[in-house]
């Protein structure tokens, strides 16, 4: 399988003007949701300043930096778990 047909839905239609056949192609657009601070400003996720913060709270702890970027991980998936559940009950 393609990495082209696993990212797209194809589907299809017919010209109502001359009856010609024709194919489309609807592509899921994957974006992180926004993040609202205090101030009420949104700004875009950024799993760069998980990590960091982890390291800098962790930087005296003997956690191996593998612990860190699974943590990461795991919160950014069910970040972007949680906001596409939001987005589907919309």
């Amino acid at each position: 399988m393609s990495p082209r047909t696993a990212t797209a839905c194809a589907g299809g239609g017919q010209c109502e003007a001359c009856g010609k056949r024709f194919t489309t192609y609807e592509r899921v657009e994957l974006s992180m949701p926004m993040v609202v601070k205090t101030n009420g400003n949104r700004v875009p996720y950024d799993g760069e300043k998980i990590r960091t913060g982890f390291m800098r709270a962790l930087h005296k702890r003997p956690v191996p930096t593998e612990y860190v970027e699974q943590a990461v991980n795991r919160s950014s998936s069910a970040f972007s778990h949680s906001a596409s559940a939001r987005s589907q009950a919309a």
